[in-house]
């Protein structure tokens, strides 16, 4: 079976956080300069898409990535749990959106939401 983990919300609901992970994993040579709009990060998922935030588009993508059998979602916080589940059970991100994000994130293999 095949699972995802990452601290999602953390990551992603806070702009600097976010920011420090794409530098990452640009310093890496995981992800290319040109590929990310730094001033506007991941801006056009949340404009292409009927995501609510960075967070409902990221269990979404999990959710319906071919072969993933699990999403794990952990916290500590009733609302956020209720909005983990609300996010999952939606339908797919659009095929435009998720192709771009396959492609910008296409060599990266190792990331922390930490």
């Amino acid at each position: 079976a095949v699972q995802i983990m990452f601290a999602v919300r953390r990551a992603l609901s806070q702009p600097d956080k976010l920011r420090e992970s794409i530098k990452t994993l640009i310093d890496a040579g995981q992800l290319e300069p040109e590929d990310v709009e730094m001033d506007n990060l991941l801006g056009f998922v949340l404009k292409e898409s009927d995501a609510t935030s960075l967070v409902d588009a990221a269990y979404r993508f999990c959710r319906y990535e071919p072969g993933v059998h699990v999403v794990l979602s952990g916290t500590g916080n009733p609302d956020h749990l209720q909005s983990n589940i609300d996010s999952l059970c939606k339908p797919p991100l659009p095929d435009g959106v998720v192709a771009k994000l396959r492609h910008i994130f296409r060599n990266a293999s190792e990331v922390t939401g930490q």
